[in-house]
């Protein structure tokens, strides 16, 4: 390798992501995180996926409980978005205490005041280097009230300016 691992996240650092929180409900424990690494994989088959590290509490309870929420996060919702992110001194395994939440159809915890929701079912998960990929149908999902979305960009969250009339 001829750069450095900082210098690597650094560089990356410089895309701009949206943010979700992934949630599961297992062995009657809820289990959230926040989450940058998401993409959408196919509208048909509807498919998303994520990464994570599988250190924590919540990646690992995603993958026995095989299903897990996405919840799309508002601007408004950094507060939220910063304490299932781990930046706060609440620890993970009470990180839902007093956090708004709905249960999806299957479950599984949606945020409240978000975006967007889906409800997905672990259809694989393989091992990316330091990460894990999780692979995942869509089995439902809700749209939330039109607000601007929550950004993460260069270690800050900013805001954007939405076109006027739209695009496309």
């Amino acid at each position: 390798m001829s750069f450095e691992t900082k210098d690597f996240r650094q560089t990356l650092s410089r895309f701009a992501t949206g943010v979700v929180v992934v949630t599961t409900h297992w062995q009657g424990h809820a289990y959230g995180m926040t989450v940058n690494s998401f993409t959408s994989v196919s509208l048909d088959p509807p498919l998303v996926l994520f990464c994570a590290s599988p250190r924590g509490h919540t990646p690992q309870a995603v993958r026995d409980a095989g299903i897990y929420g996405v919840s799309i996060l508002a601007v408004d919702q950094l507060d939220l978005c910063k304490r299932l992110a781990g930046m706060t001194q609440v620890e993970e395994m009470d990180r839902f205490e007093g956090l708004p939440h709905t249960l999806s159809p299957g479950g599984v915890p949606w945020m409240d005041g978000c975006l967007g929701w889906l409800e997905c079912r672990v259809e694989q998960v393989w091992e990316a280097g330091d990460h894990q990929v999780m692979l995942a149908r869509v089995t439902q999902i809700r749209r939330g009230d039109d607000h601007d979305p929550l950004l993460f960009f260069h270690g800050q969250w900013p805001t954007i300016q939405r076109p006027a009339g739209g695009v496309g």
